[in-house]
């Protein structure tokens, strides 16, 4: 049993708990997910199953897409609303057309700090513990790149305005880092009061399926929500192998192929003539040739070895 499933987790729960119900529903002990979603939050976690575990990474390169409520006029010490309010201001100053102003300074790539209350390790620790601990460290920023950002909505007739934000952005993004970078550039503070993860890359909300449509469909016996593997990782540049090539490559051996313009160093998704996934792997060359290395490898070679040419 190894594929994908594009599973809708609901809030409430870890990303870690929907894993451990999706291995008791299915009955396997080998699961994982490709980025964590908060337990505040619902949305695509992309599950892998067997052998895909080891393509989680591919997974998690891809751009994903949320839609996400930022509450202004607080900030809280874990920029969400799960966290202890640390300021108060009046927002009575600021007009939707000013969020519209400041938009645009959010959009390409920018750099952001993460925010304490993640899992990133500075000189060996967690942020998060250290921040239990009442310690606040200076964090490098990171580069990221925001693809898109559109409001969606604006309630302004509260005290506290609140807007939705549809965002795409690159891996790393922190969304309620984000809410609050906003919020502090129209100077009244913000906070992420809400967030729904809609997609990452190939998997989206339309197509997902909840942890109760999973067990339905496991007790009918219908499977038909397993993804392939080839078609998750569509994604990276293919290298499609003769018969041949296939037998010497899960022996361990390396392959050649003539020069042409092929994408070298680079993880690619290696087919075999049936269109299968063979595994991952990346073209180095010499002077004459390009070699095929694999660094991965999903199917079992035949029992007795077979003579294959180069």
């Amino acid at each position: 049993m190894d594929g994908f499933i594009n599973l809708y987790k609901p809030e409430g729960i870890s990303s870690q708990r929907a894993i451990t119900l999706c291995k008791k529903t299915l009955q396997i002990k080998k699961a994982g997910h490709s980025g964590t979603l908060d337990p505040a939050a619902a949305g695509i976690l992309p599950v892998a199953v067997g052998k895909a575990t080891r393509l989680t990474e591919y997974v998690m390169d891809l751009p994903k897409r949320y839609l996400a409520e930022i509450t202004f006029g607080k900030t809280t010490d874990t920029q969400d609303r799960e966290g202890k309010i640390l300021t108060e201001t009046d927002c009575t100053n600021i007009k939707e057309d000013d969020l519209r102003a400041v938009i645009p300074q959010f959009i390409g790539q920018i750099e952001q700090v993460p925010p304490m209350a993640s899992a990133i390790k500075v000189q060996g620790q967690p942020l998060y513990k250290l921040q239990r601990k009442g310690q606040i460290v200076e964090r490098p920023a990171r580069q990221i790149t925001i693809y898109q950002l559109q409001i969606v909505s604006m309630d302004w007739q509260k005290s506290n305005p609140k807007a939705v934000l549809d965002i795409c952005c690159s891996r790393g993004t922190y969304i309620r880092t984000l809410c609050h970078d906003i919020g502090a550039i129209l100077g009244v503070g913000a906070y992420m009061s809400a967030l729904e993860r809609c997609a990452v890359g190939f998997f989206k909300k339309e197509n997902a399926i909840t942890l109760e449509n999973l067990a339905d469909m496991v007790q009918k016996e219908d499977f038909s929500f397993f993804i392939p593997m080839e078609q998750v990782i569509a994604h990276l540049p293919q290298i499609l192998v003769t018969e041949k090539q296939k037998i010497d490559l899960m022996y361990g051996r390396k392959v050649c192929f003539l020069p042409e313009k092929l994408e070298l160093q680079k993880a690619s998704c290696i087919l075999t003539p049936e269109g299968k996934l063979l595994g991952i792997g990346h073209l180095t060359q010499n002077e004459e040739h390009y070699i095929l290395q694999m660094d991965k490898v999903f199917l079992t070679p035949p029992v007795k070895e077979g003579s294959c040419e180069i």
